[in-house]
Protein backbone atom coordinates (compact mmCIF):
# COMPACT_ATOMS: atom_id res chain seq x y z
CA UNK A 1 0.00 0.00 0.00
CA UNK A 2 1.87 2.94 -1.27
CA UNK A 3 1.29 6.17 0.68
CA UNK A 4 3.77 8.34 -0.80
CA UNK A 5 2.41 9.84 -3.86
CA UNK A 6 -1.26 10.15 -3.21
CA UNK A 7 -0.68 12.28 -0.08
CA UNK A 8 2.12 14.12 -1.45
CA UNK A 9 0.32 14.93 -4.49
CA UNK A 10 -2.54 16.48 -2.23
CA UNK A 11 0.01 18.78 -0.69
CA UNK A 12 1.14 20.19 -4.16
CA UNK A 13 -2.29 21.79 -4.69
CA UNK A 14 -1.87 24.22 -2.27
CA UNK A 15 -0.83 28.14 -3.45
CA UNK A 16 2.39 29.18 -1.88
CA UNK A 17 2.51 32.32 -0.04
CA UNK A 18 1.28 34.04 2.83
CA UNK A 19 -2.81 33.36 2.04
CA UNK A 20 -6.04 33.39 4.15
CA UNK A 21 -8.47 30.62 3.99
CA UNK A 22 -11.80 31.24 5.36
CA UNK A 23 -14.08 28.28 7.19
CA UNK A 24 -17.17 27.79 4.89
CA UNK A 25 -19.44 28.59 7.34
CA UNK A 26 -18.28 31.52 9.04
CA UNK A 27 -19.06 32.77 12.36
CA UNK A 28 -18.63 35.56 14.41
CA UNK A 29 -15.51 34.52 16.39
CA UNK A 30 -12.45 35.64 14.21
CA UNK A 31 -9.08 33.46 14.48
CA UNK A 32 -5.72 34.02 13.07
CA UNK A 33 -3.17 31.56 12.94
CA UNK A 34 0.13 32.35 12.20
CA UNK A 35 2.56 29.57 10.64
CA UNK A 36 5.96 29.79 10.33
CA UNK A 37 6.29 27.32 6.98
CA UNK A 38 4.80 27.39 3.41
CA UNK A 39 1.41 25.52 2.40
CA UNK A 40 3.72 23.10 1.66
CA UNK A 41 5.22 22.15 4.63
CA UNK A 42 3.48 18.16 5.47
CA UNK A 43 3.07 18.58 9.09
CA UNK A 44 1.43 22.49 8.36
CA UNK A 45 -0.31 21.59 5.22
CA UNK A 46 -2.18 18.52 7.81
CA UNK A 47 -2.22 21.10 10.35
CA UNK A 48 -4.57 23.56 8.60
CA UNK A 49 -6.48 20.82 6.87
CA UNK A 50 -7.86 19.95 10.46
CA UNK A 51 -8.02 23.42 11.69
CA UNK A 52 -10.12 24.01 8.79
CA UNK A 53 -12.18 21.22 9.20
CA UNK A 54 -12.37 22.27 13.37
CA UNK A 55 -13.16 26.10 12.64
CA UNK A 56 -16.41 25.06 9.84
CA UNK A 57 -17.76 22.16 12.62
CA UNK A 58 -17.40 25.03 15.73
CA UNK A 59 -18.97 28.17 13.08
CA UNK A 60 -15.66 29.87 13.73
CA UNK A 61 -14.11 32.03 10.99
CA UNK A 62 -9.97 31.05 10.54
CA UNK A 63 -7.39 33.00 8.62
CA UNK A 64 -4.28 31.37 8.17
CA UNK A 65 -0.62 33.25 7.07
CA UNK A 66 1.73 31.36 6.28
CA UNK A 67 5.91 32.35 6.19
CA UNK A 68 8.77 31.15 4.17
CA UNK A 69 9.98 28.55 7.11
CA UNK A 70 11.48 31.89 9.26
CA UNK A 71 10.15 32.77 12.54
CA UNK A 72 10.51 36.42 11.55
CA UNK A 73 8.26 36.81 8.89
CA UNK A 74 5.40 34.78 11.00
CA UNK A 75 5.86 37.97 13.33
CA UNK A 76 6.07 40.20 10.48
CA UNK A 77 2.98 38.76 9.42
CA UNK A 78 1.17 38.79 12.75
CA UNK A 79 1.91 42.41 13.30
CA UNK A 80 0.64 43.54 9.68
CA UNK A 81 -2.85 41.27 10.81
CA UNK A 82 -3.10 42.66 14.15
CA UNK A 83 -2.37 46.11 13.63
CA UNK A 84 -4.53 46.07 10.46
CA UNK A 85 -8.04 47.51 9.84
CA UNK A 86 -9.50 44.37 10.77
CA UNK A 87 -7.88 42.69 13.19
CA UNK A 88 -8.70 39.25 14.42
CA UNK A 89 -10.10 38.38 18.03
CA UNK A 90 -7.96 35.59 18.74
CA UNK A 91 -4.44 34.67 17.24
CA UNK A 92 -3.11 31.48 17.09
CA UNK A 93 0.92 30.26 17.03
CA UNK A 94 4.04 28.56 18.21
CA UNK A 95 6.46 30.30 20.16
CA UNK A 96 9.20 29.03 16.84
CA UNK A 97 12.84 30.29 17.28
CA UNK A 98 12.00 32.53 20.61
CA UNK A 99 9.67 34.46 18.90
CA UNK A 100 6.65 34.56 21.29
CA UNK A 101 7.53 37.27 23.76
CA UNK A 102 7.44 39.79 20.34
CA UNK A 103 4.09 38.12 19.50
CA UNK A 104 2.96 38.24 22.80
CA UNK A 105 3.34 42.13 23.09
CA UNK A 106 1.62 43.16 20.17
CA UNK A 107 -1.41 40.99 20.95
CA UNK A 108 -1.56 42.30 24.63
CA UNK A 109 -0.96 46.19 22.97
CA UNK A 110 -3.75 45.56 20.18
CA UNK A 111 -6.37 43.83 22.88
CA UNK A 112 -6.25 40.51 21.12
CA UNK A 113 -6.37 37.43 22.47
CA UNK A 114 -3.32 34.73 21.67
CA UNK A 115 -3.28 31.36 22.33
CA UNK A 116 0.29 29.27 21.78
CA UNK A 117 0.24 25.87 19.75
CA UNK A 118 2.93 23.42 19.76
CA UNK A 119 5.74 25.31 20.85
CA UNK A 120 5.53 27.22 24.03
CA UNK A 121 7.44 29.85 26.17
CA UNK A 122 10.97 29.01 26.44
CA UNK A 123 12.28 28.66 30.28
CA UNK A 124 14.30 31.46 30.43
CA UNK A 125 11.82 33.81 28.63
CA UNK A 126 9.63 32.70 31.41
CA UNK A 127 11.59 33.62 34.00
CA UNK A 128 10.94 37.19 33.02
CA UNK A 129 6.94 37.09 31.68
CA UNK A 130 5.83 34.95 34.02
CA UNK A 131 3.31 32.06 32.84
CA UNK A 132 -0.18 33.00 30.86
CA UNK A 133 -2.64 35.92 31.96
CA UNK A 134 0.64 37.38 34.50
CA UNK A 135 2.56 40.09 32.62
CA UNK A 136 0.90 39.65 29.19
CA UNK A 137 -2.95 39.12 30.45
CA UNK A 138 -3.87 38.69 26.55
CA UNK A 139 -2.08 35.21 26.54
CA UNK A 140 -4.73 32.72 27.64
CA UNK A 141 -2.49 29.63 27.05
CA UNK A 142 -1.76 27.25 25.02
CA UNK A 143 -1.80 23.37 24.14
CA UNK A 144 1.54 21.63 23.24
CA UNK A 145 1.91 18.04 22.64
CA UNK A 146 2.82 16.10 25.86
CA UNK A 147 6.55 14.79 24.56
CA UNK A 148 7.76 13.88 27.64
CA UNK A 149 4.71 11.19 27.76
CA UNK A 150 5.18 10.50 24.39
CA UNK A 151 8.98 9.66 24.79
CA UNK A 152 8.39 7.13 27.86
CA UNK A 153 5.03 5.49 25.94
CA UNK A 154 7.48 4.69 22.93
CA UNK A 155 10.49 3.83 24.89
CA UNK A 156 8.09 1.20 27.24
CA UNK A 157 6.46 -0.56 24.27
CA UNK A 158 9.55 -0.98 22.49
CA UNK A 159 11.53 -2.35 25.53
CA UNK A 160 8.13 -4.67 25.95
CA UNK A 161 8.08 -5.88 22.13
CA UNK A 162 11.81 -6.78 23.29
CA UNK A 163 10.86 -8.79 26.12
CA UNK A 164 8.40 -11.07 24.61
CA UNK A 165 10.51 -12.03 21.40
CA UNK A 166 13.53 -12.38 23.61
CA UNK A 167 15.27 -9.86 21.52
CA UNK A 168 18.03 -8.82 23.33
CA UNK A 169 21.50 -8.16 23.80
CA UNK A 170 24.23 -11.76 24.52
CA UNK A 171 23.59 -10.57 27.98
CA UNK A 172 19.71 -10.77 28.33
CA UNK A 173 19.33 -6.79 28.85
CA UNK A 174 17.67 -4.92 26.13
CA UNK A 175 20.51 -2.17 25.02
CA UNK A 176 18.80 1.27 23.17
CA UNK A 177 20.58 3.12 20.62
CA UNK A 178 18.67 6.81 20.55
CA UNK A 179 18.77 9.91 18.13
CA UNK A 180 17.87 13.54 18.76
CA UNK A 181 17.22 15.54 16.33
CA UNK A 182 18.14 18.66 18.78
CA UNK A 183 20.47 19.44 21.56
CA UNK A 184 18.07 22.12 22.57
CA UNK A 185 14.90 21.82 21.42
CA UNK A 186 12.58 21.62 24.35
CA UNK A 187 10.19 18.89 22.43
CA UNK A 188 13.42 16.78 21.41
CA UNK A 189 14.27 17.08 25.38
CA UNK A 190 11.35 16.17 26.59
CA UNK A 191 10.98 13.39 24.33
CA UNK A 192 14.39 12.01 25.70
CA UNK A 193 13.56 12.30 28.93
CA UNK A 194 11.19 10.20 28.34
CA UNK A 195 13.27 7.53 26.65
CA UNK A 196 15.35 7.61 30.15
CA UNK A 197 12.58 7.26 32.45
CA UNK A 198 10.92 4.01 30.65
CA UNK A 199 14.90 2.76 30.96
CA UNK A 200 14.99 3.19 34.59
CA UNK A 201 11.41 1.83 35.12
CA UNK A 202 12.46 -1.28 32.75
CA UNK A 203 15.03 -3.32 35.02
CA UNK A 204 16.89 -4.48 31.99
CA UNK A 205 17.01 -1.84 29.86
CA UNK A 206 20.02 0.75 29.14
CA UNK A 207 20.52 3.46 27.34
CA UNK A 208 23.63 2.09 25.68
CA UNK A 209 24.19 5.29 22.92
CA UNK A 210 22.50 8.73 22.29
CA UNK A 211 23.27 10.67 18.99
CA UNK A 212 22.30 13.74 17.66
CA UNK A 213 21.56 13.87 13.98
CA UNK A 214 19.54 16.91 13.83
CA UNK A 215 16.38 15.42 12.07
CA UNK A 216 18.23 14.32 8.90
CA UNK A 217 17.78 10.80 7.29
CA UNK A 218 21.38 10.95 6.03
CA UNK A 219 22.89 11.98 9.01
CA UNK A 220 21.22 9.56 11.04
CA UNK A 221 22.56 6.79 8.71
CA UNK A 222 26.21 7.85 9.45
CA UNK A 223 25.50 8.56 13.16
CA UNK A 224 23.83 5.76 14.08
CA UNK A 225 26.90 3.28 12.25
CA UNK A 226 28.93 5.23 15.48
CA UNK A 227 26.44 3.16 17.55
CA UNK A 228 26.28 -0.11 16.23
CA UNK A 229 30.21 -0.52 15.64
CA UNK A 230 30.29 0.32 19.52
CA UNK A 231 27.26 -1.47 20.80
CA UNK A 232 26.47 -4.01 18.22
CA UNK A 233 24.26 -5.90 20.76
CA UNK A 234 21.54 -2.97 20.67
CA UNK A 235 18.36 -3.91 19.40
CA UNK A 236 16.45 -1.05 19.82
CA UNK A 237 16.66 1.55 17.56
CA UNK A 238 14.42 5.14 19.39
CA UNK A 239 14.43 8.24 17.75
CA UNK A 240 12.86 11.71 18.30
CA UNK A 241 11.47 11.86 14.60
CA UNK A 242 10.71 10.26 12.00
CA UNK A 243 13.24 10.96 9.14
CA UNK A 244 16.20 9.73 11.65
CA UNK A 245 13.57 6.35 12.17
CA UNK A 246 14.22 5.62 8.23
CA UNK A 247 17.75 6.58 8.20
CA UNK A 248 18.40 4.22 11.00
CA UNK A 249 15.89 1.94 9.05
CA UNK A 250 18.21 2.13 5.51
CA UNK A 251 21.56 1.76 7.94
CA UNK A 252 20.67 -1.11 9.68
CA UNK A 253 19.64 -3.16 6.40
CA UNK A 254 22.86 -1.69 4.59
CA UNK A 255 25.31 -2.63 7.29
CA UNK A 256 24.29 -4.91 9.59
CA UNK A 257 22.78 -8.56 9.43
CA UNK A 258 19.58 -7.24 11.47
CA UNK A 259 16.55 -7.01 10.15
CA UNK A 260 14.27 -4.07 11.03
CA UNK A 261 10.63 -5.35 12.47
CA UNK A 262 12.66 -8.86 13.68
CA UNK A 263 16.11 -8.54 15.32
CA UNK A 264 16.01 -4.66 15.60
CA UNK A 265 13.63 -2.70 16.73
CA UNK A 266 12.70 0.93 15.34
CA UNK A 267 10.54 3.54 16.74
CA UNK A 268 10.31 7.38 16.33
CA UNK A 269 8.03 10.08 16.04
CA UNK A 270 5.72 11.97 13.29
CA UNK A 271 2.93 10.55 10.67
CA UNK A 272 4.85 11.25 7.42
CA UNK A 273 3.74 8.90 4.27
CA UNK A 274 7.30 7.68 4.00
CA UNK A 275 7.48 6.33 7.77
CA UNK A 276 3.77 4.85 8.03
CA UNK A 277 4.50 2.96 4.83
CA UNK A 278 7.88 1.67 7.10
CA UNK A 279 5.14 0.39 9.23
CA UNK A 280 2.89 -0.79 7.16
CA UNK A 281 5.85 -2.87 5.79
CA UNK A 282 7.04 -4.03 8.92
CA UNK A 283 10.01 -2.36 9.39
CA UNK A 284 9.34 0.25 11.90
CA UNK A 285 7.43 -1.19 14.85
CA UNK A 286 6.21 1.49 16.84
CA UNK A 287 5.10 5.48 15.58
CA UNK A 288 3.82 7.90 18.17
CA UNK A 289 2.12 11.31 16.09
CA UNK A 290 -0.92 12.78 15.68
CA UNK A 291 0.03 15.83 17.20
CA UNK A 292 -1.08 17.63 13.59
CA UNK A 293 -4.61 17.82 15.59
CA UNK A 294 -3.76 20.06 18.47
CA UNK A 295 -4.85 23.18 16.07
CA UNK A 296 -7.93 21.55 16.01
CA UNK A 297 -7.58 21.23 19.99
CA UNK A 298 -7.44 24.94 20.15
CA UNK A 299 -10.10 26.02 17.88
CA UNK A 300 -12.39 24.17 20.91
CA UNK A 301 -10.57 25.88 24.05
CA UNK A 302 -10.87 28.84 21.94
CA UNK A 303 -14.77 28.31 20.82
CA UNK A 304 -15.30 27.75 24.27
CA UNK A 305 -13.36 30.64 25.49
CA UNK A 306 -15.66 33.29 23.34
CA UNK A 307 -18.73 31.58 24.55
CA UNK A 308 -17.92 32.46 28.28
CA UNK A 309 -16.67 28.95 29.25
CA UNK A 310 -12.68 29.66 30.20
CA UNK A 311 -10.91 26.99 29.94
CA UNK A 312 -8.69 28.05 33.21
CA UNK A 313 -10.11 25.76 35.40
CA UNK A 314 -9.02 22.57 32.92
CA UNK A 315 -5.64 24.05 32.79
CA UNK A 316 -4.18 27.34 30.74
CA UNK A 317 -1.42 24.90 29.32
CA UNK A 318 -3.39 21.64 27.75
CA UNK A 319 -1.19 18.86 26.81
CA UNK A 320 -1.76 16.78 23.71
CA UNK A 321 -1.70 13.11 24.04
CA UNK A 322 0.13 11.37 20.75
CA UNK A 323 -1.24 8.55 18.89
CA UNK A 324 0.35 5.13 18.50
CA UNK A 325 1.03 3.42 15.34
CA UNK A 326 2.00 -0.30 15.25
CA UNK A 327 1.18 -3.71 13.51
CA UNK A 328 -2.04 -3.75 15.04
CA UNK A 329 -3.57 -0.90 14.21
CA UNK A 330 -2.04 0.48 10.97
CA UNK A 331 -4.17 -1.22 8.23
CA UNK A 332 -7.21 0.25 9.83
CA UNK A 333 -5.80 3.80 10.44
CA UNK A 334 -3.22 4.40 7.41
CA UNK A 335 -6.06 5.41 5.15
CA UNK A 336 -7.80 7.58 7.15
CA UNK A 337 -4.70 9.71 7.85
CA UNK A 338 -3.93 9.84 3.96
CA UNK A 339 -6.91 11.79 3.10
CA UNK A 340 -7.64 15.44 4.09
CA UNK A 341 -10.96 15.84 4.91
CA UNK A 342 -11.60 16.00 8.72
CA UNK A 343 -15.00 16.51 8.47
CA UNK A 344 -16.50 13.53 9.14
CA UNK A 345 -14.86 14.11 13.14
CA UNK A 346 -16.79 15.54 15.60
CA UNK A 347 -15.32 18.24 17.15
CA UNK A 348 -18.34 19.89 19.26
CA UNK A 349 -18.01 16.67 21.32
CA UNK A 350 -14.97 18.33 22.92
CA UNK A 351 -16.64 21.42 23.67
CA UNK A 352 -17.40 22.11 27.43
CA UNK A 353 -19.82 25.19 26.42
CA UNK A 354 -21.73 22.87 24.11
CA UNK A 355 -21.20 19.86 26.58
CA UNK A 356 -21.17 21.24 30.37
CA UNK A 357 -20.91 17.39 31.69
CA UNK A 358 -17.45 16.94 30.26
CA UNK A 359 -15.02 16.59 32.96
CA UNK A 360 -11.53 17.59 31.59
CA UNK A 361 -11.21 18.08 27.46
CA UNK A 362 -8.91 15.07 27.42
CA UNK A 363 -7.47 16.35 24.11
CA UNK A 364 -5.22 13.56 22.19
CA UNK A 365 -5.07 11.75 19.04
CA UNK A 366 -6.66 8.72 19.63
CA UNK A 367 -9.40 10.82 20.69
CA UNK A 368 -9.97 12.84 18.00
CA UNK A 369 -9.78 9.83 15.66
CA UNK A 370 -12.81 7.76 17.76
CA UNK A 371 -15.06 11.28 17.34
CA UNK A 372 -16.67 10.45 14.75
CA UNK A 373 -19.82 12.26 14.02
CA UNK A 374 -23.00 10.58 13.96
Amino acid sequence: MALGGAWLAAFSSTEVGSVAHAAAQPGPVRVAVFSPEGPGDPFWARSIDFMEAAARDLGLTLEVHFADGTARTMAGNAERIMTGPTPPDYVLFPATDRIGPSILDIAEREGINAVLLNTTISEDQRDRIKGPRAIYTRWLGGIIADDLLGGYLLARNMFRHAQRRWITAPSGRIEVIGLTHSAADKAALDRIDGLKLASEEYYLGDIAYLGLANGSKAKAHQVIELGYESHPGATLYWSTDDMMALGMMESLTDRTRRLPGTDAIIGGFYWSPWALQAVLDGRISFLMGGHFMTGGAALVMIHDHARGVDFKPMGMEQRFGFGMLHAGNIKQLAPILAQRDWSWVDFKRFSRALHPERGDYGFSASAFLRARKP
